[in-house]
């Protein structure tokens, strides 16, 4: 008997709002960060999208090169290039120079190595 199962892919996972979520919206729970798919009532099942890549606002003064690590800012519902208490998002595969409100970011799902 086998001790595992596939369940699914992995670009979405099941997530399940405790309050209204809109298509689009970017969550965070714990270190993984994920964009809704559709729209959702509270206690709705749908998904969330963990990798692909989007077009997310960003902090308009960061420039940002192709590469760089993103970080969501929660607080303002855009990207960053500084880590501070944010989360990473994943890399910049657009370059978004001062000025540009928007980057084209591979969600990245981040595995955590433990500290020795």
């Amino acid at each position: 008997m086998s001790l595992t199962t596939f369940r699914q892919t992995g670009d979405l996972i099941d997530y399940t709002p405790s309050g209204a979520a809109s298509a689009g919206d970017i969550v965070v729970q714990s270190e993984l960060v994920g964009q809704v798919v559709a729209d959702l009532a509270a206690g709705q099942k749908g998904a969330l999208r963990i990798e692909g890549v989007i077009t997310a606002p960003k902090l308009s003064s960061d420039e940002v090169d192709i590469g760089d690590v993103l970080y969501w800012d929660a607080g303002n519902s855009r990207c960053t290039t500084t880590a501070s208490t944010h989360k990473i998002m994943g890399k910049a595969v657009s370059a978004a120079g001062s000025g540009a409100t928007s980057v084209d970011v591979k969600l990245t799902p981040q595995m955590l190595t433990p500290s020795a």
